[in-house]
C-alpha cells in the first residue's frame, strides 16, 4: 500500500530515496490513511496540515496501521485545506514510536 502513491505519483528522487529500497526489501513502507471517524475513505479524513515556514505542521489522528510498527517510512494523508488532501512522507525516528519528516 506504501508503494502505490509513490510509483504513481512520486518523482525520480522520491522513487529512487523511498521506493526503491522498500521494492528491494531493505526497508519497510507503510500508509497511513484510516482513521477512527472516517475509516478509510479518503474524503472524509480530518488529519490536518499547516504550512509553518519551511514545515508542515501535523494534527490528527491515524489507526490499524499496517506495518506502522516496524515501519522505517510512513506515506500519511492529511487535509491542507478544506478542498485538498496532500501526503507526506515521514521517517521513522530509531528506536521511537515517533515519525519525522520533511
Amino acid at each position: 500500500m506504501y508503494s502505490a502513491p509513490l510509483a504513481y505519483f512520486g518523482n525520480s528522487v522520491q522513487k529512487k530515496e523511498f521506493l526503491r529500497p522498500v521494492l528491494l526489501g531493505e526497508k519497510v513502507g507503510a500508509l497511513a490513511l484510516t482513521e477512527p471517524q472516517a475509516g478509510s475513505d479518503a474524503g472524509s479524513i480530518k488529519t490536518r496540515a499547516r504550512r509553518e515556514g519551511r514545515d508542515f505542521i501535523l494534527s490528527g489522528e491515524k489507526r490499524f496501521i499496517t506495518n506502522g510498527g516496524v515501519a522505517d517510512y510512513l506515506f500519511l494523508l492529511a487535509v491542507t485545506d478544506p478542498s485538498k488532501t496532500c501526503s507526506f512522507r515521514h521517517q521513522r525516528v530509531r528506536d521511537s514510536k515517533e515519525f519525522k519528516g520533511p
